[in-house]
């Protein structure tokens, strides 16, 4: 006997629109500022960990409202704090050494 015919193809739901779309303002792009900060001395023992822990030390000042300038000084400190020592968590400065290391 002849195979049985195939079964008839499904049609795809039609798309239902379940949310509106919500408008987005788009900000400003403030122009780039440039800014400098001393880099800070270290004996370097190790450097696994430095660069993180200078991103950490940058987005804390970042976030605690302070300038550019400041948070590039407490990334440095963070950052040749982590590489003057052997190991890397151990090595992170929690907020009272920063502190220390920035002289705040």
């Amino acid at each position: 006997p002849p195979p049985p015919p195939p079964p008839p193809q499904e049609q795809p739901p039609e798309p239902v629109e379940t949310t509106k779309p919500v408008p987005v303002e788009t900000p400003t792009p403030t122009p780039a500022k440039a800014a400098e900060a001393p880099a800070a001395v270290s004996i370097n023992a190790e450097s696994t960990g430095a660069g993180d822990a200078f991103a950490s030390g940058y987005c804390a000042a970042v976030l605690a409202g302070h300038d550019l300038s400041a948070a590039l000084t407490w990334g440095n400190a963070c950052g040749a704090h982590v590489a003057a020592q052997s190991g890397v968590l151990d090595a992170l400065p929690d907020a009272k050494l920063l502190q220390k290391l920035v002289a705040i």
